[in-house]
């Protein structure tokens, strides 16, 4: 009975580990996106005119 209590208590012990584990694994991943996003975007408004910049310097050398 004591060692089956054991490996209970450490099955629970491993499932709120993993459970921990793979929540922040999922919110890392949701942080990242998000923060890809943001860049994505803000490439999008800034980066067609510092395309046109580097044209320009390019032609000009």
């Amino acid at each position: 009975m004591i060692i089956i209590m054991m490996i209970i208590i450490i099955i629970k012990i491993m499932m709120i580990i993993i459970t921990t584990i793979i929540i922040t694994i999922i919110t890392t991943i949701i942080i990242i996106i998000i923060i890809i996003i943001i860049i994505i975007i803000k490439i999008d408004i800034t980066y067609p005119r510092e395309m046109y910049k580097m044209d320009t310097s390019k032609l000009k050398i």
